[in-house]
């Protein structure tokens, strides 16, 4: 099966990033934006990615348990266009 994408979308899918699940995850975007961490970020099959701020990983757990959001996942995510091609290989 041959898939085209475009290098705008390759470089999309081998962005560096941080996955955040939480349990509320509108009280976390609100409390990201009032502490200028969420630049670059959306909301994806029920978890944030974040594309900027990666090198404050613990500041933002630490702002959202303050602030009372359950995050019950962080997860630094560094596809490099190898891994996007032996994924898709592997299917």
């Amino acid at each position: 099966m041959v898939n085209e994408i475009s290098a705008e979308e390759l470089n999309e899918k081998c962005q560096k990033a941080l996955r955040i699940v939480t349990n509320d995850n509108k009280k976390a975007i609100a409390i990201l934006k009032k502490e200028k961490y969420l630049d670059q970020y959306e909301e994806k099959n029920g978890a944030l990615y974040l594309y900027s701020h990666l090198d404050k990983t613990a500041k933002i757990n630490e702002t959202l348990v303050k602030e009372g959001v359950e995050v019950s996942e962080l997860l630094h995510i560094n596809a490099s266009i190898e891994d996007y091609f032996i994924e898709r290989l592997g299917k």
